[in-house]
């Protein structure tokens, strides 16, 4: 839905019954403990400048201690996406040290100056 209504350039998709972040509220209700949604969610807040709610939101999904690597992940993501680059950078590393081999986080570190090597 968020994509869609990115394409659309509409907070209402045509055809759907509810705003796109009323799906992220009733996700929420649905499945509070789920990390990953809020993530989302927080990626969504931030797109569209709202950064304070995002933080919530990501703190949210960090109070759940995701173990998911993917979640993880784009829990590094999402903080990069506020210039939060320390808890980037730890996420980063947490996902990798997890097995996640995708190279945007660190790709995206890198270009910002700020990815390091973990200290072993």
């Amino acid at each position: 839905m968020v994509r869609l209504g990115e394409r659309e350039r509409t907070s209402q998709v045509r055809g759907a019954n509810y705003p796109v972040e009323c799906y992220f509220d009733r996700a929420i209700r649905f499945q509070p403990d789920d990390p990953q949604v809020r993530v989302l969610y927080a990626y969504y807040l931030t797109r569209n400048k709202r950064p304070g709610e995002a933080r919530r939101q990501l703190e949210a999904a960090e109070s759940t201690s995701p173990t998911d690597p993917q979640v993880i992940y784009n829990l590094g993501l999402a903080y990069l996406d506020l210039n939060e680059y320390d808890r980037a950078l730890a996420y980063a590393h947490k996902a990798y040290d997890a097995g996640i081999t995708f190279p945007g986080l660190r790709e995206r570190l890198k270009r910002a100056n700020k990815w390091q090597e973990a200290r072993k």
